[in-house]
């Protein structure tokens, strides 16, 4: 899902909350001034035309 998502351009997904799993997954911290900066920023890019959809292709690293 996170290739997917960045091929799309999305550069953040929101966890909610701080996990020693999702930290092994690469999530960090960040402080709200930057969570809310990434956030308006985000806003801004257009909206897609549909509601995305993915279907899952292994692919190998």
């Amino acid at each position: 899902m996170v290739r997917h998502l960045q091929a799309q351009g999305v550069t953040m997904i929101d966890c909610q909350m701080h996990t020693e799993h999702l930290a092994s997954l690469g999530a960090r911290l960040i402080s709200r001034d930057v969570f809310l900066a990434t956030l308006k920023e985000n806003v801004r890019h257009p909206q897609p035309d549909r509601m995305w959809d993915y279907h899952y292709r292994h692919e190998s690293s």
